[in-house]
């Protein structure tokens, strides 16, 4: 990395790599480190390891590069396809990120929330026993009474206080209205 700032306390360092600048922070109790940025200066090829800690980059190890770097002459610069841009100033290359993948067919996808994608669960959904989907739809048509039922209760046009036997009446009616509706029963 090059280094293109140094911070007035000797206790920050801006490098600079493929990625662009950014400013790295020096523990300022390491001698040896301290003693490397004292000898340091503006355009110093730096070797570094760091950690990131509450969005901070931590060093923590940091030799000068003394490595002559080979020049070699590059007929037809190729498209960049590895990196992706992650936020801000922060690219990592593609084999760093997590790749996801659908279990059942492959496809990429695009955070690991997942197992299937999408078109799979799809399909899984369809090829259901009617058993299961219908007890799907008994536990949908039940959530829908208990909401129906409390929106009620707390309307200000029910009767307040409110009777037990009259709110059993209301949930059995609510609840073979949705069952009708939506499983035909």
């Amino acid at each position: 990395m090059l280094v293109t700032g140094i911070g007035s306390k000797k206790n920050m360092l801006q490098l600079e790599d493929v990625t662009g600048k950014s400013w790295y922070k020096i523990d300022e109790s390491n001698e040896e480190h301290q003693n490397i940025v004292n000898e340091l200066s503006v355009g110093d090829n730096v070797l570094v390891e760091y950690s990131t800690i509450n969005g901070v980059k931590n060093i923590n190890s940091l030799n000068v590069n003394t490595a002559v770097v080979e020049e070699k002459t590059v007929e037809k610069a190729e498209p960049v396809t590895n990196t992706l841009k992650v936020g801000g100033a922060n690219n990592f290359p593609a084999s760093v990120v997590p790749k996801f993948a659908c279990k059942t067919c492959g496809k990429s996808m695009i955070n690991g929330t997942y197992e299937n994608c999408y078109d799979c669960n799809m399909k899984t959904k369809a090829t259901k026993t009617p058993a299961v989907q219908t007890h799907i739809a008994r536990q949908s048509i039940g959530h829908m009474t208990s909401v129906t039922v409390g929106a009620m209760l707390n309307s200000k046009q029910y009767p307040k206080p409110v009777n037990t036997k009259d709110v059993l009446e209301l949930i059995e009616t609510i609840y073979d209205k949705y069952k009708t509706k939506v499983l035909g029963e």
